[in-house]
């Protein structure tokens, strides 16, 4: 028998620091770490035993990264029964759930390229976390081991449903436009275009995207919403204004997600839309798989998909949710398609493909099936 409480989650950098309370079990507690509060723990006597003992226990990996060594060092400090982290491309933590008996599960956060994950990923990791079994095909195919993997969704798109769920009724959005805007010179100085940089690259991809959609709102007198990538009120206006900027005068909404007081506004906003418009968004995925209608335009735009390393997801999905070719009349083709399907026909044509990336049933919600995963884990007897 465990008393309550006394099993600790050590929780490791900041994505999903305010929500991830949903997703432990009531019976234990849930410590933070993050990467920029490390220097806190310099003074204590387990650190520095840590330090030392890790300097040549890990050797020849904290020689090629010298930073990692206090990272290690920290976490090995804290008393802990079990890791949990939704930074599952930091190398240091993926290094470390391999390499010491702590149980260390890695939650997927995000869409991840395959490119991606032969640099920076570990050639094994203890625990995944997957959105979907699809990602367990790109591992192999990047040559990559999971000893433990668990395909039970996206973790933040459970908690949003439900909140969403649960919440006062929200209005409904005709087209929803999903952004991936940066405050960087690429998107803010589009007149120096440089085909080597990505940013530049993903805005004039998402220029062409706007156009289209801004096209077929004025000729159909439909209503759009732009739901911001920024994540913070220092570059909100910079983002608005970018947009306005495109959209030549035509009104539209804008919809922040500030982290710290708007942390689901952008995923309520999609819940509340007749249909959503992406490049190729993280959360255009978690959406479809969500039975939301969908429409990727990356997909028919020059050589997107190679380029961005999407063809495992998109090859995963129909043809009715995917721009085909970079045209208007076709874009509006495809979405007028879209609108008139009802909602079970759409979900009888795209959930079966969808949940191969995005694993989502509203009946055992992503949140309450790690709850039962990290409960067995630490076992926990009430």
């Amino acid at each position: 028998m465990c008393n309550a409480k006394s099993k600790t989650i050590l929780y490791v950098g900041p994505i999903g620091k305010n929500w991830i309370d949903d997703c432990i079990p009531h019976e234990a507690r849930v410590e933070f770490l993050e990467s920029t509060n490390i220097l806190r723990h310099i003074s204590s006597i387990r650190f520095l035993f840590f330090f030392c003992f890790n300097f040549f226990r890990d050797f020849s990996y904290v020689v090629r990264y010298p930073r990692s060594l206090a990272q290690l060092s920290a976490l090995d400090a804290q008393k802990k029964d079990l890791i949990l982290s939704c930074s599952d491309n930091w190398p240091w933590l993926q290094y470390y759930s391999s390499r010491r008996s702590s149980p260390t599960f890695l939650v997927q956060n995000a869409t991840r390229k395959c490119s991606e994950r032969r640099k920076k990923f570990s050639p094994i990791l203890s625990t995944y976390v997957a959105w979907g079994e699809i990602e367990n095909v790109i591992f192999r195919t990047c040559s990559i081991s999971v000893k433990n993997f668990y395909p039970v969704g996206s973790l933040k798109l459970g908690v949003a449903f439900e909140k969403y769920r649960d919440s006062v009724s929200h209005a409904k959005k005709d087209i929803v436009f999903i952004s991936q805007f940066r405050p960087t010179k690429g998107f803010m100085e589009p007149s120096s275009f440089d085909p080597k940089e990505i940013d530049s690259v993903i805005n004039k991809y998402q220029q062409i995207s706007f156009q289209l959609v801004h096209d077929f709102a004025r000729k159909n007198n439909r209503e759009v919403t732009v739901i911001s990538k920024t994540r913070g009120p220092v570059h909100y206006q910079l983002e608005k204004d970018y947009f306005a900027n495109l959209a030549c005068e035509y009104d539209f909404e804008f919809i922040a997600g500030d982290k710290e007081k708007r942390e689901f506004d952008t995923y309520f906003s999609c819940f509340s839309a007749n249909v959503i418009v992406s490049l190729s968004s993280s959360l255009a995925f978690e959406m479809l798989a969500a039975g939301k209608k969908v429409l990727f335009t990356g997909s028919g735009l020059d050589n997107f998909p190679a380029q961005f390393d999407v063809e495992a997801y998109f090859d995963a999905l129909p043809r009715e949710v995917k721009l085909e070719e970079q045209s208007l009349d076709h874009f509006n083709r495809k979405l007028l398609e879209l609108e008139s399907l009802s909602e079970l026909d759409f979900q009888a044509l795209v959930l079966g493909p969808a949940r191969s990336i995005v694993n989502f049933y509203t009946e055992e919600l992503p949140q309450h099936r790690i709850k039962s995963i990290l409960h067995q884990k630490l076992q926990i007897t009430s």
